[in-house]
């Protein structure tokens, strides 16, 4: 019997969990957020979010809570809330939950803490917008770093790597045109630029145009591993076209330039195997 309670309450804790907590983001969808991950012994580790413009992405560690049999956050003995341990923070990893607003005062926590300020000196100047932007896109969250990248474009089109930056968004959202019409008048293509304009080329079926924009990145740019992409996404949609002669020829250029065992190495040379099949 007493084991079957036991089971009850841990069972009812869980279910409580479940409501309260969805451990369904990203670190860098909680920007200027307090999260929780699970922790030990049925407890949660909290800190909150925020992007340092030198660091990046960082969580300020808050602490630990459980989670009572009556759904109250119930925080740890012996915390710090205003502790200065600081975690770096890289793309990928767990999900993690948002805490309700409701749940901050059982954890006497504020919404936004005040040293946050600390951080927003500037958030509306072209740099700012860009590093975000950026960030976001490091993060592989294309569609959240359109909307800084975009506004840095009205303030500053010329400010360094924005337009290739901007560009790679539109590809990854599935925005060729945007992209193309971004690029196609820049005069002075970097190996950034190159990669994502050729990239949006043959997105838009512009095969021919691609390729010519891909030879002129061969002789161009000084990337090496740039240059192995551009040649690679070059190789792989003539492969697709069942086109060997100029697959080929494309295939070899990836491999100039690829390191060996790197991603682009690797797969043409599993290419290599399928096209001749």
């Amino acid at each position: 019997m007493k084991f079957y309670i036991l089971c009850l309450l841990l069972f009812s804790n869980s279910l409580f969990a479940q409501s309260l907590l969805e451990f369904n983001k990203s670190y860098i969808e909680c920007e200027d957020r307090w999260i929780a991950y699970p922790g030990k012994d049925s407890s949660y580790t909290f800190g909150f979010v925020y992007i340092d413009p030198q660091a990046g992405p960082t969580m300020h560690y808050g602490g630990d809570f459980k989670i009572t049999t009556d759904g109250k956050f119930q925080l740890g003995p012996g915390i710090k809330i205003d502790g200065t341990l600081k975690v770096r923070l890289i793309p990928g990893g767990r999900q993690v939950a948002i805490i309700p607003e409701s749940k901050l005062s059982e954890l006497k926590l504020p919404v936004i803490p005040d040293w946050l300020n600390n951080y927003k000196s500037d958030t509306t100047s072209a740099k700012h917008l860009y590093t975000w932007g950026y960030i976001y896109n490091e993060w592989d969250k294309p569609e959240l770093a359109l909307s800084f990248l975009e506004r840095a474009m009205q303030i500053e089109p010329g400010y360094k790597d924005l337009v290739s930056e901007l560009a790679y968004s539109y590809n990854a959202t599935k925005q060729y045109e945007k992209a193309f019409t971004l690029l196609d008048n820049v005069k002075e293509k970097t190996c950034y630029v190159y990669k994502e304009f050729t990239y949006a080329l043959i997105k838009l079926e512009r095969l021919q145009e691609a390729t010519t924009s891909c030879s002129k990145a061969m002789s161009d740019c000084n990337d090496k591993k740039m240059k192995a992409e551009i040649a690679y996404n070059i190789a792989f949609e003539y492969f697709k076209r069942k086109d060997k002669s100029n697959y080929q020829i494309w295939a070899n250029e990836t491999k100039k330039w690829a390191e060996p065992n790197d991603f682009f190495f690797t797969n043409i040379e599993k290419l290599d195997k399928k096209i001749l099949d």
